[in-house]
């Protein structure tokens, strides 16, 4: 089993330099989505995600179709 660890896309308070915890859950800004748009991943059979908005955001974006855990 191969494990790849991706970091969520950029949201707004990422660019602002702010502090991005779990209390906040912020959707991905127009720019972290298009900067997933043009990156490509290898082929998975399942993702893990964290039920934040922004990693669920980026997993459907990288991930399209993918069973999610």
């Amino acid at each position: 089993m191969k494990w790849i660890l991706i970091r969520h896309g950029q949201t707004q308070g990422n660019r602002e330099h702010r502090y991005i915890g779990c209390r906040t859950d912020e959707p991905l800004c127009p720019e972290g989505i298009a900067q997933l748009q043009n990156r490509h991943y290898p082929p998975v059979s399942r993702v893990f995600v964290s039920p934040m908005r922004r990693c669920v955001e980026t997993a459907n974006l990288l991930y399209p179709g993918v069973p999610q855990t």
